[in-house]
């Protein structure tokens, strides 16, 4: 006959109790170890430590025709320009990406409210604005200006320029 007793209301045999009993029993050991890990750390070495910033780029679709998207890397590699500001930091490019074209109000366009959605989700820090997102009279595209302003409510740093 198999002895039955019961553990958190379930009736369990007396193997399983002892397979239990181990378990419980090191509790105690692996939290003191845990804690006596952490204590050994001196946090005065993690002053220094910084998350790395989550960068995106958006650029112009109209653009895309002349634009290899070079001298924006260009300048994020060698901290040029818009990115001087991160010289001596290491920073991590999340995304590379372009409007959806002129002609539709960010309302309108789902297509790009994904792919803003997508840059909060991700977790990025800063989203540079391209240069290319100016018309000839230096002012910039109302669908780039809603999105920046999208970006910013939702605690994005936004950065007008690039190379």
């Amino acid at each position: 006959m198999v002895d039955y007793r019961t553990i958190f209301g379930l009736k369990v045999c007396g193997l399983f109790r002892c397979v239990i009993a181990v378990f419980f029993a090191h509790i105690p050991s692996l939290l003191r170890d845990v804690g006596l890990f952490f204590a050994k750390i001196d946090l005065m070495e993690w002053k220094d430590v910084v998350l790395m910033k989550k960068i995106a780029m958006l650029n112009c679709l109209n653009s895309n025709r002349v634009c290899a998207g070079a001298a924006c890397m260009n300048a994020l590699n060698n901290r040029k320009a818009s990115f001087e500001t991160y010289n001596g930091e290491e920073v991590e490019l999340v995304a590379f990406m372009r409007c959806n074209g002129c002609g539709k109000e960010l309302e309108e366009d789902a297509g790009m409210q994904e792919k803003l959605e997508r840059l909060i989700s991700i977790g990025t820090d800063i989203l540079h604005i391209g240069v290319c997102t100016n018309n000839k009279q230096k002012e910039e595209c109302a669908l780039i200006t809603a999105a920046a302003d999208i970006m910013e409510s939702k605690g994005v740093k936004v950065v007008r320029g690039t190379h």
